[in-house]
This record gives C-alpha cells, sequence and structure tokens, in this order.
C-alpha cells in the first residue's frame, strides 16, 4: 500500500491525493481534475507523487469507456514525459510503477481508435501515445497542434519563431504575427506586414514517429489531423535568416 504522507506533490505532502482519487470520475467534476493537476503536474513540474499515482490513473482510464479516459490518459502521460522533476530523479520515482507504463499504452491505444472523438481531444490522446511510447519530444509538444501553432528556434541563427501549423495556416514567423480580432469573432489572421515563408509538407517517406501519427489519424478518419502532421514533418526557410530548416528540429531547439 502507497504511504502518501511520505510523498511530495506541489502544496506539500500527499496525503490529500487518495481522496481526490476517490472523487475521480469521467464526468463533469472539473474540481477534482483541476486539484489533481495543481498537485501532480503543475506548470509542468513532478514530484514523487505523481509517480505514484500512475496506477490508479491507469485504473480509472479501464473503468470508463473509451472516449471519457482522455484526462486520466493525458495526466498520466504528462507526468511521464515532464523533464522537471522535483526531490529526486525521473528513474528513481518511476522505477516502483514502470509495470504500468504498457497497461496505459494499450489504453490509449483503444481510446485512438475509437469513433467520434474530437480533433482537440485526438491530438491530446496523439501526444498522450507518443509520451508512452518514450518519444520525450512529441510527449511534451504535439499538443500545441491543437492551437495551430509550436514554439521553434531556427536552428541556424537561433532566433526564436512561430510555426503555424493547422486552421491559421503553415508559415513559420519570427514575429507576432496574430492580427487583433477587433472585438469580434472572426478567422486568426496574419498581421499585414509580417514577414512569413510558407511550411511545405512532407510528401514523401515520414520518419518513425511522423509515420506512426499519420497512421494513427489515417486510421481513425481524422484527415484534417493527418493532413497537419505532413506540415509538421516538413521544412521552411527562416523569415530572419534563410537558413532552410526542418519543422521537428527547430520545434526541438526551443
Amino acid at each position: 500500500m502507497t504511504d502518501w504522507s511520505s510523498l511530495q506533490h506541489a502544496h506539500g505532502e500527499a496525503a490529500d491525493v487518495p481522496a481526490l482519487l476517490d472523487r475521480l470520475s469521467p464526468g463533469p467534476d472539473g474540481d477534482v481534475g483541476e486539484a489533481l493537476w495543481s498537485r501532480l503536474c503543475h506548470q509542468g513540474r513532478v514530484y514523487s507523487a505523481s509517480f505514484a499515482v500512475l496506477p490508479a490513473l491507469a485504473s480509472a482510464a479501464e473503468r470508463w469507456s473509451p472516449a471519457r479516459r482522455v484526462e486520466a490518459l493525458v495526466l498520466a502521460a504528462c507526468i511521464l514525459a515532464s523533464d522537471d522533476v522535483c526531490g529526486g530523479s525521473r528513474d528513481e520515482f518511476l522505477r516502483p510503477v514502470e509495470w504500468v507504463v504498457p497497461r496505459l499504452r494499450e489504453l490509449c491505444r483503444e481510446s485512438l481508435a475509437g469513433a467520434g472523438t474530437s480533433k482537440d481531444d485526438f491530438i491530446s490522446l496523439l501526444q498522450a501515445a507518443r509520451s508512452f511510447e518514450g518519444d520525450r519530444l512529441w510527449g511534451q509538444k504535439l499538443d500545441q497542434l491543437a492551437d495551430g501553432e509550436f514554439s521553434g528556434t531556427c536552428p541556424h541563427c537561433g532566433v526564436d519563431l512561430f510555426v503555424v501549423v493547422g486552421e491559421h495556416g503553415f508559415f513559420a514567423t519570427a514575429e507576432d504575427w496574430v492580427q487583433p480580432a477587433g472585438g469580434g469573432p472572426g478567422p486568426v489572421l496574419p498581421r499585414p506586414g509580417v514577414k512569413c515563408t510558407p511550411i511545405e509538407p512532407t510528401t514523401g517517406e515520414l520518419p518513425a514517429a511522423g509515420a506512426w501519427l499519420l497512421e494513427r489519424a489515417s486510421a481513425a478518419r481524422q484527415d484534417e489531423v493527418a493532413g497537419w502532421i505532413r506540415y509538421v514533418f516538413g521544412t521552411a526557410a527562416c523569415p530572419s535568416c534563410g537558413g532552410r530548416f526542418e519543422v521537428p528540429q527547430a520545434i526541438a531547439e526551443r
């Protein structure tokens, strides 16, 4: 049995975690989910209690239908993908619960194959799946695809980039590119005069991670996401120095 009082989370001793887990449900009780996130993966930082909770998250996800287990899987995946470990080492905290990772991986794959998943939830599940596969880059960064913009850095000149992929277009820029909405709804458009360079999608064979993501999106008939993945693994020219770069390289640099 886990001695929660000997473990730590963002707010101190983790003795309050079991009561929160008892109230965890796939329903609309956002307070419990928020409380767990704020304790176990606060701004991406994780703790001894964060890893100890992984079996409980897997058990909860297993009880729930594939479409309703997204939040539990995403929290588990973000804990595993984090590089910001407080109070000890990642290996030290993960070792006692490492056995549960294959179980989480299978639950996530089952959810990815389900019908009717929203685009944003599907991207979150893709990121979670990459985390469970041990892919620290896309296990941390892929959720930015749901926002339509990745943070990047030019590998040639070091300038910070906005790498836009998705509903707002496909381009790279080093400038604040979003045009003010003027107080009303409407599409997000680049500001006039902002220097943007187009991203060219990969048309040939993708690297292993990209091929895996494309296969899952295509199998789930998430055609829009599948199209975006080819841009995520595409190329562009830096709008500052002109040097060409691969999009994953720029995202990894940041």
